[in-house]
């Protein structure tokens, strides 16, 4: 199967739903084309900023045992949300 490589939502969608079905290394090869880093892997997926495919992908992880991957991923998120957080309070300290 060949994806548009522009339609952006379209191949968000594909990549979680193969991490639905713990597919997760295909998923990365598809989510490689939305990041301007060095090659993402396994250890760079918040490189991404998609909050919602590293929630999915820390489910898939959880779902194959893989603790350690999945507990870095959440952690990754909760720093996402501290960010804001922060960001939002020195807004209006400014």
């Amino acid at each position: 199967m060949r994806l548009d490589i522009g339609d952006r939502y379209l191949n968000t969608r594909y990549a979680k739903t193969l991490l639905r079905d713990n597919n997760v290394k295909k998923s990365i090869e598809i989510m490689k084309q939305f990041t301007t880093k060095s090659p993402i892997d396994d250890e760079q997926i918040d490189y991404i900023q998609d909050m919602g495919y590293e929630v999915e992908c820390s489910y898939s992880y959880l779902r194959t045992k893989n603790y350690v991957k999945s507990f870095n991923l959440l952690s990754s998120l909760i720093n996402h949300f501290n960010t804001f957080v922060e960001d939002q309070v020195n807004y209006l300290n400014f």
